[in-house]
């Protein structure tokens, strides 16, 4: 058999294997709509944020904010987003435990910026509350 043969076998099987990778029942599907929820209130209180007057500082995200704006914000997170399922895919057929931990740590780290959002949010309303006639 010649090395160009072999190698077109390689890459089919290659093929093979991801198209069955796409078509298994996803490993974590339950986990999934959590995250996802997160990602997507994650944009929306960064960007109550960002009209609030606040800034970004997450230095890709602030990147994507500068080159597309709003679009280019959500652009950033949805695609973050594929590439952790992808990579949890990926690793759980190999290592159960790995892409459990990566996926619920995935879930976890993404409620921290929305936390801290909720909390600049909360606090510059009570301080509009309490000085009316101060300007933000």
């Amino acid at each position: 058999m010649t090395e160009s043969r072999l190698n077109m076998m390689q890459s089919e099987h290659e093929t093979a294997s991801f198209v069955r990778m796409l078509s298994a029942p996803m490993r974590y599907s339950k986990y999934y709509p959590w995250y996802l929820l997160l990602a997507s209130l994650d944009i929306m209180l960064t960007w109550v944020v960002l009209t609030m007057g606040g800034q970004e500082i997450n230095g890709i995200a602030s990147w994507a904010l500068g080159l597309g704006g709003l679009s280019g914000l959500i652009a950033l997170k949805f695609a973050s987003v594929v590439v952790v399922v992808l990579i949890c895919e990926t690793i759980g057929p190999r290592n159960e435990r790995a892409g459990k931990r990566l996926v619920l740590g995935s879930v976890a780290i993404s409620a921290v910026p929305i936390a801290v959002a909720a909390f600049e949010i909360a606090s510059t309303i009570a301080i509009m509350n309490a000085h009316p006639h101060v300007q933000f």
